[in-house]
């Protein structure tokens, strides 16, 4: 009598944990949908970014980033254009924290050494459409990098 019962509250947990699954992609998917939209509404200007624990801002008070329909990124400095690509990426269904864990900004650069530095599956921590604030955990350490950037125009 108690194998039925059991069964039973399993199959209902299994189902309320496969809603809230569900609910929590919808909601990373929505994240993606609107940090696409938002990105390529103009020009953006890292704002701060801290690498290795150093501050880096400095070095990008110059570049403007544009993210473009077709996945390009340009980077645009006084003297120089660098093209690179960006992709928002929501990373698993299988979700246990909240929507915004699982959804990335990927930044890559093929072509120039200066870039490289931000070649990162940046994680999502706030996002508006006039601010985007990105982390990556350094990998082997407790550092975190940390990228802001902000809408210039």
């Amino acid at each position: 009598m108690q194998q039925p019962r059991i069964q039973a509250l399993l199959l209902v947990f299994i189902a309320v944990l496969l809603v809230a699954c569900s609910k929590k992609y919808e909601q990373a998917e929505m994240i993606k949908k609107e940090v696409k939209h938002y990105v390529q509404q103009g020009s953006w200007k890292v704002t701060k970014y801290v690498r290795y624990n150093e501050d880096k801002t400095l070095e990008w008070s110059d570049a403007l980033l544009q993210f473009k329909s077709n996945d390009i990124l340009h980077v645009i400095t006084d003297s120089n254009t660098y093209s690179g690509w960006w992709k928002v990426l929501v990373l698993d269904e299988t979700f246990s924290g909240a929507a915004y864990d699982y959804v990335n900004l990927n930044i890559g650069f093929n072509i120039h050494e200066s870039l490289d530095s931000l070649n990162e599956d940046w994680n999502i921590v706030s996002y508006s459409s006039v601010k985007i604030e990105l982390m990556e955990s350094v990998p082997d350490t407790s550092l975190m990098d940390v990228l802001t950037i902000e809408k210039w125009n």
